[in-house]
């Protein structure tokens, strides 16, 4: 064998050996990448399943405080109960560690959050439909603000004529684009104005004299379109005097056993004044006055 037959040979095997190692890097990189896909797609059913779990027990846990500390329910009774305490000029909040039924391989943790609230927020109405705002006797500034341009709103403020043993009604329409059709009353004096809110005095209101004492302000939402929803908030420019209007519940749980846990956090949100029924609603604002 000459010299160059002998380095052919050499050259093939090294040809061999290279493409070998090739092909089972590129095994290797094949092995390595099924098997973190299937961790990865392992750890994501983990936490689906988790997150479901936990979903379920905080559910659970806000419907339970709805249903037990909802409407006529004494928000401060729960100082007995062991939840801590925090109060505002806006809010009368507390915060409760609940001891929920958890699932076998799990170690779930759940707060539950219950607070009164002067402001009202997130508030959705349909075209026509109506919520009463309790006023009790608040007579200063309100502001009132909503989400839509297209959408006149209607005020109806009832109250009790103290000199006749009445309640009356004292009507008026907030429009930006000129959408409402009735003739208007006048009887509200609105400032700060755009196509989404105004604010105008409870004791600045026309008719409103003598001896009285302000019940609820109502809010109607009127628009040509029949599905329009219109999403509300008022405020006062006085909390003082102004009466809580809606006890919200917030419940978040997870798992206190794994650090990387999912956290799962629900609201609910209930009006602390119960809502005028419609046929009672339509008398109000046909007749302006029920005697007691």
């Amino acid at each position: 064998m000459n010299i160059s037959q002998a380095y052919k040979k050499r050259n093939s095997k090294g040809q061999i050996l290279v493409i070998t190692l090739v092909v089972l890097m590129i095994i290797a990189i094949t092995i390595i990448g099924v098997i973190t896909t299937l961790n990865r797609d392992t750890l994501q059913v983990s936490t689906s399943d988790k997150y479901g779990q936990i979903y379920a027990v905080t559910e659970n846990e806000l419907l339970r405080g709805v249903e037990t500390y909802g409407l006529g329910y004494n928000i401060n009774q729960l100082n007995s109960q062991g939840c801590s305490r925090n109060q505002s000029s806006t809010e009368l909040r507390f915060v409760c560690d609940s001891e929920p039924t958890n699932p076998s391989n799990l170690d779930i943790s759940n707060e539950l959050i219950i607070y009164d609230t002067k402001n009202i927020t997130e508030l959705e109405l349909r075209k026509d439909e109506s919520y009463a705002v309790n006023l009790n006797g608040y007579n200063n500034d309100i502001r009132v603000t909503w989400d839509t341009t297209n959408t006149a709103v209607e005020f109806a403020l009832t109250y009790s004529d103290n000199g006749v043993n009445q309640v009356r009604v004292i009507r008026d329409v907030y429009e930006w684009n000129s959408l409402y059709t009735s003739n208007g009353a006048n009887n509200f004096t609105f400032t700060s104005n755009s196509a989404t809110g105004t604010t105008f005095r409870i004791s600045s209101i026309s008719g409103l004299s003598g001896s009285y004492t302000t019940q609820n302000l109502i809010i109607y939402p009127r628009t040509t379109n029949a599905n329009t929803v219109v999403t509300f908030s008022v405020s006062p420019t006085s909390y003082a005097s102004f009466p809580y209007q809606m006890r919200v519940f917030e419940s978040q749980s997870f798992d206190a056993s794994d650090p990387n846990t999912p956290l799962v956090s629900l609201d609910s949100r209930i009006s602390l004044l119960p809502q005028i029924v419609s046929l009672f609603d339509y008398a109000l604002l046909t007749n302006g006055q029920v005697t007691l």
